[in-house]
């Protein structure tokens, strides 16, 4: 199943879909992702990093696509090694204060709210 951010109008779209897709960029905008386990979350695409829309990703055809790359295996903490060759540091530094949990599935949430609902 895809994202409904992601998603194509198509050929011969209902009004009701016209309608939801001309309001997806304004969800775009207001949402951001809770990394959880990071299995879904794309590094580069995805507002995921507090007060960063999308990180800019400095390596052609990189290897690493979404923020569970980004993971040391073993540990299931932040590979803070790979975190400074791929970032600068300040931003390796926010990354590596990221919540994660490896139990924990992602999920959206309103940015612009306190509880991430309203």
């Amino acid at each position: 199943m895809g994202n409904f951010l992601d998603a194509r109008i198509g050929y011969k779209p209902s009004f009701i879909w016209q309608s939801f897709c001309s309001a997806r960029d304004i969800i775009w905008k207001g949402q951001r992702w809770n990394t959880g386990n990071g299995m879904k979350v794309r590094i580069w695409e995805d507002h995921w990093l507090a007060g960063y829309r999308t990180l800019h990703n400095h390596t052609q055809n990189s290897e690493y696509k979404v923020v569970n790359d980004l993971l040391d295996s073993t540990t299931q903490g932040w590979n803070y090694t790979l975190l400074l060759q791929l970032f600068p540091h300040q931003i390796a530094t926010m990354i590596s204060c990221v919540h994660i949990n490896p139990a924990e599935c992602n999920f959206s949430l309103w940015d612009a709210s306190t509880n991430g609902e309203s």
